[in-house]
């Protein structure tokens, strides 16, 4: 994967998917439902950074920020 900034844009991408996905579903937003999103879509994903980017997204959706050197 590239830069850290490239990397930040691919997690904010995967969180605004799974919530767009949420509200298309009709499935109420919260941190949870977004976890579990995120967490689904990490385990559909072939590509090894795509699944980087959703990991990275879990990480900063549980803990309120980007992991220093992950993103």
């Amino acid at each position: 994967m590239g830069t850290n900034d490239e990397r930040a844009q691919m997690a904010a991408s995967a969180i605004v998917r799974a919530v767009m996905e949420m509200r298309i579903s009709g499935i109420r937003t919260n941190e949870d439902s977004v976890l579990m999103i995120l967490e689904q879509l990490r385990d559909e994903e072939a590509d090894p950074v795509g699944k980087r980017a959703y990991t990275d997204a879990i990480d900063a959706v549980r803990t309120g920020k980007l992991r220093e050197g992950a993103i």
